[in-house]
């Protein structure tokens, strides 16, 4: 009878720490979800617990109001953003002066691209750059526009081209902060009213296949937003646009049509491209490796810190080549954190060419500082 009792009694203690159990799980998949999930819009629509207590289901809180609402979006977005998308063609020489002698087809198309400034400044892929101006053509709204000038920024594989045209719709240009892992994005092709959606799949994206890859420069503009799907091969040139109806990056790698260059990049050029006609880019002489992507190092190598920019090697023309040294890991410039959201380069290029800058890093343990002036590439 003590033993059939001692059974009941460990029976029941289990049944009560299985009830515990799952209770604990159900409360934390709530907080999980409300307070992580939530960051994304679609989650933000579903309801992971439905009015019958008794059988839990994921179900969707007024899904026609949230289809309305996100076809309502998108539709304004296209309407915003159309009108900044442009086509780039290589013009054909033909003899006939006839009608179907001066239509572009789609085979003729280079690549898209979009309006910079509203006074006929657009920028396409650097492509476009190895074509003489005659023998391009810029159609937007259906009007065809000569090429004026073209200037190549190979660093950023873009290049900026002048139309003469004014008054043109100018589309926003994102912050770096506001891109998010997993942000939905638009792809819009103006001419053929062709729609694509895509999703943020990194951020910061190097292709560092080997280790000798993630070695990277202060001079080569490493970072890339890397889309979940590639985009198809008329799509080259499209700008990304995000559901705020602002730009986050141009597709301009046709070999991989994935990743797309971030447009704090393209800001971070656009005054020396509409003030002395050229790209000019900032020169720093370092080579780094980012610390999120250095995996296996002891720990003590990372200085307790999970983010920054371990020195590889500093130029003996930097100018910080006599503050830092292999194995300091910079953490900050100024009073802004490196982070999963903000590389070196993206808090660098905040900043304008001639500014005094000072960042923060660590060495041995110890936190120090060093000042330096923002100059150019020579």
């Amino acid at each position: 009878m003590i033993k059939e009792k001692s059974k009941k009694g460990w029976i029941i203690g289990i049944v009560i720490v299985v009830i515990i159990a799952g209770f604990a799980a159900g409360i934390g998949g709530q907080i999980f979800t409300r307070y992580y999930l939530s960051q994304f819009s679609f989650f933000r629509d579903i309801s992971l617990i439905s009015d019958n207590i008794n059988g839990q289901e994921i179900v969707i809180s007024q899904p026609k109001k949230v289809v309305v609402e996100q076809e309502m979006q998108v539709e304004q977005i296209i309407s915003d953003i159309g009108p900044s998308v442009v086509s780039i063609f290589k013009i054909k020489k033909v003899s006939g002066t006839g009608v179907l002698d001066k239509i572009l087809t789609q085979s003729e198309r280079l690549s898209l691209g979009f309006v910079l400034t509203s006074d006929g400044w657009l920028v396409v892929p650097a492509q476009i750059a190895d074509y003489k101006q005659a023998d391009l053509a810029v159609v937007y709204k259906n009007k065809t526009y000569s090429v004026q000038e073209i200037i190549a920024d190979d660093l950023l594989n873009t290049a900026f081209i002048k139309i003469d045209s004014q008054n043109l719709p100018v589309i926003n240009l994102a912050k770096k902060e506001e891109i998010a892992l997993g942000q939905n994005v638009i792809l819009y092709d103006s001419l053929n009213q062709q729609l694509k959606l895509n999703t943020i799949d990194k951020i910061n994206y190097q292709n560092t296949v080997t280790k000798q890859s993630m070695i990277l420069s202060t001079e080569e503009y490493n970072d890339r937003i890397l889309l979940a799907q590639p985009v198809a091969e008329n799509f080259f040139g499209v700008p990304a646009v995000n559901l705020g109806g602002a730009i986050i990056g141009l597709c301009v790698e046709n070999n991989n049509r994935q990743v797309f260059v971030p447009i704090n990049y393209i800001k971070a050029v656009m005054d020396s491209i509409l003030a002395q006609k050229q790209a000019k880019h900032l020169y720093l002489g370092l080579k780094y490796i980012n610390l999120s992507s250095a995996i296996g190092l002891e720990e003590t190598f990372y200085q307790n810190l999970s983010e920054g920019a371990i020195v590889y090697s500093v130029s003996a023309t930097s100018p910080l080549a006599s503050q830092l040294k292999t194995n300091d890991i910079i953490y900050a410039v100024e009073n802004q954190n490196i982070s999963s959201k903000l590389s070196l380069m993206d808090l660098l290029l905040q900043y304008r060419l001639g500014d005094q800058i000072k960042i923060k890093f660590r060495r041995d343990g110890e936190d120090k500082e060093a000042s330096f002036t923002l100059n150019e590439i020579k």
